[in-house]
């Protein structure tokens, strides 16, 4: 995460729930949207169009090739 992002020492860079593999080995669910709503985080990147679509108001939804080189 921290090379997505610039971040200040000290800060977080990015969480995540302990489900995440056995999620991404099944099929992915709303599990990481909902931790990363519940800690406040200010946006959600996935590649998952499908599942997790720009149109969701709880949390800006980022797609990777929208964040331009690092």
């Amino acid at each position: 995460m921290r090379a997505l992002f610039e971040v200040k020492a000290g800060t977080t860079a990015g969480i995540g729930s302990v489900l995440l593999l056995s999620e991404v080995l099944a099929k992915p669910c709303a599990v990481h949207l909902a931790t990363a709503v519940m800690a406040g985080a200010d946006r959600f990147i996935t590649d998952d169009r499908r599942d997790f679509p720009a149109a969701i108001s709880e949390i800006d939804i980022t797609y990777p090739d929208a964040l331009g080189d690092p």
